[in-house]
């Protein structure tokens, strides 16, 4: 049980930075600063 949180908790680690790179892949395609959230 503790070896299979463990491993969920690799996987949503894995996915929450999967989804911060794609977000800023996104900021950069957009222009940086153009994307009109701020950045």
């Amino acid at each position: 049980m503790a070896s299979g949180g463990s491993r969920k908790g690799l996987w949503i680690a894995v996915a929450v930075v999967v989804i911060i790179i794609i977000i800023v892949l996104i900021a950069i395609a957009s222009g940086g600063d153009g994307g009109g959230n701020g950045y």
